[in-house]
């Protein structure tokens, strides 16, 4: 994992990231604290580009794909930050995700067997669970997607699913054909299966195990203020490209002050919040615990069945902790989060410097001294980024001895 953070005011926008990256092979995994994860998007324009999660998309690092987009940009800009993104993702679409059609295919039966395994195990589960049978609790596991409305991701909202059912047959059909001792000649079943993927993929609230988070951030040529888009990439397959929306933001003539973060961000919570999430969740348990208890204890203790019904239908519990919560929220936000904003609004790029790279420390700091594994580490870049001065370096790592090689820097505005 890594941990990144974005601060903007109205002078400009700083942006932090530390250099460690989790690499699993089938021998184990280890952690590496040398990894780029910002880079500026544009060598003439106030853009910046940072990544977490899956330092690979499709089997090509992001830091290749990244150079490659800013070679091909050389001195276009964009009116907005949100067509910077825009162009970068159609960059990677148009070089067929910079892969194989072979690893395409790959990709996509992993993605198959990755929703089998999943399905399976909730039914296997849930069948233990009820004492049911376990092929009643799969296909109703596969029912529940197919029916589900929920809201499609980003790149897929005009969704053209026939299509894509056609496209992926054959790769579920070896898929099915491995489990044979579930799917049998159950025919139903099978297109069931397939459709429920379909349904899957297209879903935004699904998961899949390699996520790359994108975060471009800067200034577009039409924009005063800095604003920020991110996205999650998930995997390409042909025409078909899943990335859904993340986190946005941006400074406006009413909001002076953003903090985005990305990755390992509970103790960057802490720090703005004013209380661990942990912390925070373990108290809406205690107020459910507490009002159930309350109600529960006053219902023992009358006597008529009119008077235990009164109190039942007086005390919604539901609606109690929800205005506890609501006013824990409140407390949170005048008490930690007001004030740090207001402070943010007027700091200076210096000091905005110091912050992010005070936030990654601490959280660097909190994986060394507990017994998490470092997921957080190696050196921090910061990179400053404003309207005027462009993007601008504050702390940089270099695997190279920078008076060796005046060469590297004779040549980048060459590429």
């Amino acid at each position: 994992m890594t941990a990144l953070v974005s601060v903007m005011n109205k002078h400009a926008v700083v942006i932090a990231a530390d250099s460690a990256i989790t690499v699993t092979t089938p021998y184990g995994h280890k952690v590496i604290n040398s990894a780029n994860k910002v880079f500026a998007l544009s060598k003439y324009h106030p853009v910046g580009i940072m990544f977490c999660g899956n330092a690979n998309f499709m089997s090509t690092p992001i830091e290749v794909i990244v150079k490659l987009y800013r070679k091909q940009l050389k001195d276009r800009c964009f009116a907005t930050i949100s067509e910077y993104l825009s162009d970068f993702l159609g960059f990677i679409k148009n070089n067929h995700y910079f892969c194989s059609a072979e690893m395409q295919n790959v990709n996509m039966e992993n993605e198959i067997e990755n929703f089998y395994t999943l399905i399976l195990k909730i039914a296997v589960n849930t069948a233990n669970e009820k004492k049911s049978l376990f092929l009643n609790e799969f296909i109703l596991q596969l029912n529940s997607i197919v029916v589900n409305s929920c809201e499609n991701c980003t790149s897929f909202q005009n969704f053209p699913e026939k299509d894509f059912v056609q496209s992926i047959k054959g790769h579920c059909a070896k898929i099915i054909a491995k489990h044979e001792d579930v799917f049998g000649d159950n025919a139903p079943l099978k297109r069931l299966f397939i459709k429920a993927f379909a349904k899957f993929v297209a879903h935004g609230n699904s998961n899949f195990a390699n996520e790359t988070q994108i975060v471009v951030v800067g200034y577009g040529d039409k924009e005063i203020f800095p604003s920020l888009r991110s996205v999650c990439l998930y995997w390409g397959f042909y025409e078909y490209f899943r990335y859904n929306s993340y986190i946005s933001a941006g400074i406006t003539e009413d909001n002076s002050a953003s903090i985005c973060r990305f990755g390992q961000t509970d103790i960057i919570n802490t720090f703005i919040n004013g209380i661990n999430d942990n912390l925070k969740k373990a108290l809406y348990d205690i107020f459910g615990n507490f009002t159930s208890q309350l109600k529960n204890l006053m219902i023992n203790n009358v006597d008529t069945q009119y008077s235990k019904d009164i109190i039942n239908s007086a005390i919604d519990e539901g609606k109690l902790v929800a205005t506890l919560g609501a006013t824990l929220d409140n407390i949170i936000r005048e008490t930690s989060i007001a004030p740090l904003m207001s402070s943010l609004g007027i700091l200076d790029k210096e000091d905005m410097a110091e912050l992010v790279e005070s936030l990654i420390s601490i959280t660097h700091l909190n994986r060394r001294i507990t017994m998490s594994e470092e997921g957080v580490g190696g050196p921090i870049d910061v990179a400053i980024i404003s309207k005027g001065d462009g993007f601008v370096w504050k702390k940089r790592k270099h695997y190279f001895k920078p008076e060796l090689n005046q060469m590297f820097f004779d040549n980048y505005f060459r590429s």
